[in-house]
């Protein structure tokens, strides 16, 4: 259940990772951002990947948490580069649904 609470937030974060670039901001929000606003989703990006890390830590090991971030890291990069090539709406919509989902289900585990 930890795995699949990282995988969300790992995909909410990077979908805000990819809101602090200017052409995923195109896709998705068709404009661009300020500064302000992007250095805003490039930290909270951060931040995202950091709170990823908790799940794992709290399921596993270091040595395995870490490695199962990575992979978590990996599959969610994958997802957000395939909505981005195909539906960049959906994407912005899909790390909403992400994040809360993945902070409900912390919440109930």
């Amino acid at each position: 259940m930890m795995a699949w609470i990282s995988l969300g937030w790992a995909f909410a974060a990077s979908a805000m990772l990819g809101l602090s670039m200017h052409r995923h901001q195109e896709q998705m929000l068709s404009r661009e951002l300020g500064v302000p606003w992007t250095l805003a989703w490039r930290v909270a990006g951060y931040l995202g990947l950091g709170v990823a890390l908790i799940p794992c830590l709290r399921a596993w090991s270091v040595s395995v948490a870490v490695a199962a971030w990575l992979g978590v890291l990996t599959a969610a990069a994958m997802a957000l580069g395939a909505l981005l090539a195909y539906a960049p709406r959906m994407a912005l919509a899909g790390a909403g649904l992400a994040a809360l989902a993945s902070s409900v289900a912390w919440m109930i585990v």
